[in-house]
Order: structure tokens, then C-alpha cells, then sequence
């Protein structure tokens, strides 16, 4: 792998939201292990650390999971240690 020393910037395929406020997005990884979102043709950027996007998604994964438990009715039991 190539470490990252410049800043990579891409335009996304697809637009978000609606009617006039519909635009497409600009990704940015930089240095540092950043990244970095935009609307094109906006200056106003959010900037976050990959590890807290990384901590992010994986609670997102946890708690759709257990919501989706718990919505089925049945109940996660820890098994016996025998």
C-alpha cells in the first residue's frame, strides 16, 4: 500500500437531496487520517478522524442488530458455561 502524504479529493457519482438543493458531495482523505466532506459548490466542510467513523459504523452495525432482535421478540441469551 501507498501511504497517504497528499490530500485525495473526489466528486461523488450521485446527487443528495432534493430540488434545488440537490448536490453532489466532495471526499476528502487527508494526511493525518482524516477525512473530509463537502457540498460542491459550498465552502462549509466537516471534518472528521477515520477511526471515529470507523467507531461509528460498527455501533450503527451493533445497535441495528439488536434492534432488530429485539423487534422479532426473541431475546439474545448468553449460553452456559458447561
Amino acid at each position: 500500500m501507498t501511504p497517504l502524504n497528499k490530500t485525495v479529493r473526489r466528486l461523488t457519482v450521485d446527487e443528495y437531496g432534493y430540488g434545488r438543493n440537490r448536490r453532489k458531495l466532495v471526499v476528502a482523505l487527508e494526511k493525518g487520517d482524516l477525512i473530509t466532506l463537502r457540498e460542491h459548490g459550498c465552502r462549509t466542510r466537516h471534518t472528521a478522524r477515520l477511526w471515529d467513523i470507523i467507531g461509528g459504523c460498527s455501533d450503527a452495525r451493533l445497535t441495528k442488530s439488536a434492534w432488530k432482535n429485539s423487534a422479532s421478540g426473541s431475546t439474545i441469551r448468553r449460553r452456559d458455561d458447561t
